[in-house]
């Protein structure tokens, strides 16, 4: 089949053109009330839609099917037998009230508790859905993951230094899953 730029520019018309990576849209759970393993509870008092404002990057996550090799006569075959969720990263501007760091320092002591001795918590109390969405240039939703059972992996450092403020401060924190869902 021969390349047509006609067919392609065909394409990018009746599919509303190429999705644009600076297009999406990310909804944290509500942490407040969430059981701590040393005590208490997380009490957050920002507003979700503002932490969700300062996301400044996610990422939609992928699937890695696994599998072992099997001989079928003199045949080798792979069989699947299971798969592997990467965990996301989300990135956010830090304010000059640390917000985004306040929510996941709150969400991350309802895993492992603050101080010795370090104790888990139960996943069915710290595992909160997030969404991730991609949109299109009219704001409409043409993709979405529903992270299910997430939590905070990590919680990335933060750099500070006396040199002159080129950038805003940003932090990273990754999250596990259990699995997700598309829509």
């Amino acid at each position: 089949m021969a390349f047509s730029t006609d067919q392609l520019r065909s394409l990018l018309n009746n599919e509303n053109g190429v999705a644009s990576n600076n297009r999406y849209a990310v909804f944290l759970p509500t942490i407040s009330g969430t059981p701590k393993p040393g005590g208490g509870t997380a009490t957050y008092n920002g507003t979700m839609e503002d932490l969700n404002y300062l996301c400044t990057s996610a990422s939609i996550p992928g699937k890695t099917i696994a599998t072992i090799d099997r001989n079928i006569g003199l045949e080798p075959v792979k069989v699947a037998n299971g798969y592997d969720l990467p965990p996301v990263s989300l990135t956010f501007y830090l304010t000059g009230q640390y917000s985004a760091r306040k929510y996941f320092q709150e969400w991350i002591e309802c895993v492992i508790s603050r101080e010795p001795p370090f104790t888990a918590g139960f996943l069915s109390d710290y595992g909160k859905q997030v969404t991730i969405e991609q949109r299109d240039k009219q704001n409409k939703k043409i993709f979405g993951v529903k992270l299910e059972k997430s939590y905070p992996l990590s919680i990335n450092e933060i750099q500070l230094n006396n040199q002159p403020q080129a950038s805003a401060s940003e932090l990273t924190v990754t999250l596990a899953y259990s699995h997700y869902t598309t829509f």
